[in-house]
């Protein structure tokens, strides 16, 4: 197995916002925007075409439609958000 396992659309999706709330923070919603993601049937199109050309791969029952309407990115983000900043709040105050 090497560490390596299949990861289902929705998980999929939530782990690119997990990524973009890290790592962009409150500006995460502006630069997915920007990139052209609004929602995460955006985000399925663009692991299918990772797929597409051999960079990830894909089992026989996986489908675009596993990302449609999933959640709402804009919730998901700021929620997200709002659970780095809480945790980064404690530890300041932790450190303090």
């Amino acid at each position: 197995e090497g560490g390596r396992r299949h990861l289902h659309g929705s998980e999929l999706a939530a782990v690119c916002c997990e990524f973009a709330a890290l790592h962009f923070g409150p500006s995460a919603l502006d630069v997915l925007t920007k990139m052209g993601i609004h929602s995460t049937a955006d985000i399925g199109s663009i692991v299918f075409n990772l797929v597409s050309i051999s960079i990830i791969k894909a089992q026989s029952d996986d489908s675009l439609d596993d990302f449609n309407d999933l959640f709402d990115l804009e919730h998901k983000l700021e929620s997200l958000c709002q659970k780095n900043l809480d945790r980064n709040t404690i530890r300041t105050i932790q450190g303090a």
